[in-house]
C-alpha cells in the first residue's frame, strides 16, 4: 500500500473532514496540452490514461478506488528503554522529542483515505470551491472568535483564508527565505484560491504558481481504522 504525507495543517483538515482534495504536479510535464481521457484494465483493476497533444500519454499515480495511509512524523516507545512497543504521534500535539521518525511504515497508520476521482488541469485553473476542498484554513478559527478580545462577535470567514507564507510564520514550517520570496505579506486572502497559491508554492517551491504546471487533481474521502 502507497503512503500519502501531508504537513501538519493539511493532516488535520484531512482528519476533520475539510480537505478532500489534492494536487500534485506531474512529472515530467508534458510540452502539450491535455485532449483525451480513456480507460484500460489490466489485472483485473481499472486504470485511466490522459493523452497529451505532445504525444504523451500518462497514467496517475493514483488510481481511482485505491486506498493511501497517511504519513505521519512518529517515534516507538522501544525506542526508549523499558517502554512498550507503542508509537507517539507528533501531530498529537506532541513536541517534546527532537528525533522524530518520517518514513513511516504502513503498519502504524491510524488514517486512510480512498481515491474517488482523478483529473488534469493547469494548477491555476483551480476554483474557489475546490481551493476550499484542499483545506485552506480561515485566518482565525471559531474558538478564537469567540474568545479573543476584537474578535469576540466575528465569524472566521470575517477575516479571510490565511497566507501560508506571511513573515509572521517564519520558524513555522516556513523559512525566511520562502517568505521573502512571497511578494505578498499580509496575513490572510479574501479568497480561498488565493491562499492556495500560497500553499501551493509553500510546499512546491519558488515560482511553483507562475510556471502554472499541469497537475494530477485527486478527489479523496478519509477511511478510518481500516485494521
Amino acid at each position: 500500500m502507497k503512503g500519502k504525507y501531508f504537513i501538519e495543517p493539511l493532516f488535520h483538515a484531512v482528519v476533520e473532514g475539510r480537505k478532500t482534495m489534492m494536487r500534485e504536479i506531474i512529472n515530467p510535464q508534458p510540452l502539450g496540452n491535455f485532449y483525451n481521457k480513456f480507460e484500460f484494465t489490466k489485472r483485473n483493476r481499472v486504470f485511466q490514461k490522459y493523452e497529451f497533444t505532445c504525444g504523451a500519454s500518462l497514467i496517475p499515480k493514483y488510481r481511482v478506488g485505491e486506498r493511501l495511509y497517511l504519513k505521519e512524523p512518529y517515534i516507538l516507545l522501544t525506542d526508549f528503554p523499558y517502554c512498550a512497543d507503542a508509537p507517539v504521534y507528533k501531530y498529537d500535539g506532541n513536541r517534546e522529542c527532537s528525533f522524530w521518525k518520517h518514513t513511516m511504515p504502513s503498519k502504524y497508520a491510524r488514517y486512510y483515505i480512498e481515491i474517488i476521482s482523478v483529473k488534469v488541469e493547469r494548477i491555476r485553473d483551480i476554483s474557489e470551491q475546490d481551493a476550499i476542498a484542499e483545506g485552506v484554513d480561515f485566518i482565525f478559527t471559531e474558538d478564537e472568535c469567540k474568545t479573543t478580545v476584537g474578535l469576540i462577535g466575528t465569524k472566521p470567514s470575517d477575516h479571510g483564508y490565511r497566507n501560508y507564507l506571511w513573515h509572521g510564520l517564519v520558524g513555522n514550517g516556513i523559512t525566511k527565505k520562502q517568505s521573502d520570496n512571497w511578494d505578498y505579506q499580509y496575513s490572510s486572502y479574501a479568497s480561498a484560491k488565493d491562499s492556495y497559491f500560497s500553499l501551493m508554492e509553500r510546499i512546491n517551491g519558488s515560482g511553483a504558481w507562475v510556471v502554472n504546471p499541469f497537475v494530477w487533481s485527486y478527489t479523496f474521502k478519509l477511511v478510518k481504522n481500516e485494521k
